[in-house]
């Protein structure tokens, strides 16, 4: 049974992988994540010294079974019949930012399932830390191209640690209510600013929509009173204990707050680098 199961998934690889008629000679496995689904970096090109890359999502049993669902749940017809997930990032001429042109969803003969609308005109920060993806596809696509580039800087001063009590410390331990810390920003915003800046933190709330902002999975988190929210960023292996939550169902979440990063029209502000702790348990009833 084993041998079979094997033998199927590299046949499932395979057509994944002649989806498009144009890819690498050899394409280069990225990443796995921790479900099993695999990013090949499968096509790159250097134009007017820019770098772009053609990234292929390989979805793992678990993986594609919850995103076949997200898509049925969305009205995509045949979702099905998934087979893979391609997009194309460009970077700039240094690197330090890059955009995603397009990211559709195929089926098992190449034909697209769906497409995520992208903004023509966002630009997202190069992640510093090699081990992230839109990194590993850069460095990657300049080895092959014998382009040197290195990845953005930043400032490699820790974030704030405090005192376990205090709103800076890296060891959150009570999750405070959304709606709670929502009050709290829309009361004095530099005050928070002041409180919360790159400190991880540990919220309550509802489980709102899932999408995608600043190039991440993200999912809006409710308070339980109602109204605008907090965008809650998480890393793309989120996505299949994500989507096991049901919208409304009560979530804990933790995450750390970045100043000016904007917000949709639905949320109040960011957390960024978000983990989805727990669901929150319900009381049994007597």
């Amino acid at each position: 049974m084993r041998e079979v199961k094997t033998m199927l998934c590299s046949l499932v690889l395979l057509i994944c992988l002649s989806c498009s008629a144009a890819f690498a000679a050899s394409p280069i496995l990225l990443e796995t994540t921790r479900s099993g689904s695999r990013y090949y970096m499968i096509e790159h090109e250097q134009n007017e010294d820019c770098i772009s890359v053609l990234m292929r999502c390989v979805f793992s049993k678990s993986d594609r079974d919850k995103t076949i669902a997200l898509l049925t749940s969305q009205g995509v017809a045949k979702a099905d019949t998934l087979a893979c997930n391609d997009f194309k990032l460009r970077y700039s001429e240094d690197g330090s930012r890059y955009q995603r042109i397009y990211d559709v969803f195929l089926d098992d003969k190449g034909d697209m399932l769906s497409s995520v609308a992208q903004n023509s005109e966002a630009w997202y920060d190069t992640p510093p830390q090699a081990d992230h993806l839109p990194a590993k596809a850069l460095l990657a696509a300049a080895r092959l191209l014998n382009v040197s580039v290195a990845l953005p800087h930043f400032s490699d001063a820790p974030a704030p640690v405090g005192n376990v009590a205090s709103a800076q410390s890296r060891m959150p331990q009570r999750a405070m209510p959304a709606a709670a810390m929502i009050a709290a920003f829309r009361a004095d915003e530099k005050t928070f600013a002041e409180n919360y800046e790159n400190a991880v933190v540990r919220v309550s709330g509802m489980r709102g929509k899932l999408s995608r902002d600043y190039d991440m999975l993200s999912m809006l988190l409710l308070p339980k009173s109602g109204g605008k929210g907090i965008l809650c960023l998480f890393r793309e292996d989120s996505m299949a204990a994500l989507s096991t939550v049901k919208v409304g169902a009560e979530v804990v979440v933790e995450g750390v707050y970045k100043p000016g990063m904007e917000s949709e029209s639905q949320a109040v502000f960011v957390l960024d680098s978000c983990e989805l702790i727990k669901m929150a348990e319900k009381k049994k009833k007597r």
